[in-house]
């Protein structure tokens, strides 16, 4: 069951992301609901980049997060990704799969339940 109807925190995770590389960003869900993310922006050389990226949720691993099933998104507005968690502690993990032509920076924000 979703929780798009109850109240929702925003969390901002921004860095730079390097050719093949990956970052992540770790989070705590307190309640179960649908937990989401939004690329919010994707700059290549500092221009807006529409250029595909993995990013996906999962479970930060040692100094890692290992995303399941990540998905290849570009910069829009609106939720990218979403699913349903269980009260615990989460990542969100975005990677350069090739596409990238030089170092990014990126806004991910990203939705979970209260």
């Amino acid at each position: 069951m979703s929780n798009w109807s109850g109240a929702v925190k925003v969390e901002d995770f921004t860095g730079t992301l390097a050719l093949n590389g990956s970052a992540f960003y770790s989070f705590r869900v307190p309640v179960r609901g649908t937990v989401s993310f939004i690329l919010q922006s994707l700059k290549e050389g500092g221009v807006d980049s529409s250029t595909l990226v993995l990013v996906g949720f999962g479970v930060p691993r040692g100094t890692g997060c290992i995303a399941s099933t990540p998905a290849g998104v570009s910069a829009k507005p609106s939720p990218q990704g979403a699913t349903v968690l269980d009260p615990g502690i989460y990542c969100v993990q975005i990677s350069d799969n090739g596409n990238l032509t030089a170092p990014a920076t990126f806004a991910l924000a990203i939705i979970s339940p209260l």
